[in-house]
């Protein structure tokens, strides 16, 4: 269990503390956006920024991490790279991005229409 905590936490702190910053410091600087509930396309929309600005900002770190040997190519080898892969749902890029934007404008959708 430890190993695995160890892990994980090698894998991915860098990656998650860099996304978490910059999505929190861009909601910090939209006015207002601390106050909006889910009810109104303020939250929505400031959600839909600072999660691309964050995205931004961790990717060339992940890219770093993983051109090194590090971040999450640590864990390859615990996830089955040497072929012996778990069954494990494995939605391409593509797929998850539409889900999440599906999820995203649907929210500002309702909150704009209510």
């Amino acid at each position: 269990m430890s190993a695995a905590f160890g892990l994980v936490l090698a894998a991915d702190t860098l990656s998650i503390v860099t996304m978490e910053l910059v999505d929190n410091a861009v909601v910090l600087v939209i006015p207002d956006a601390m106050n909006a509930g889910l009810e109104d396309a303020l939250f929505w929309l400031s959600t839909i920024a600072s999660l691309v600005v964050a995205f931004f900002a961790a990717f060339p770190v992940n890219r770093i991490l993983l051109m090194r040997g590090k971040g999450h190519a640590l864990t390859h080898g615990v996830h089955g790279a040497d072929g012996h892969r778990r069954r494990v749902p494995s939605p391409s890029t593509s797929s998850l991005v539409i889900g999440i934007v599906a999820f995203m404008l649907g929210g500002l959708l309702v909150a704009v229409a209510g």
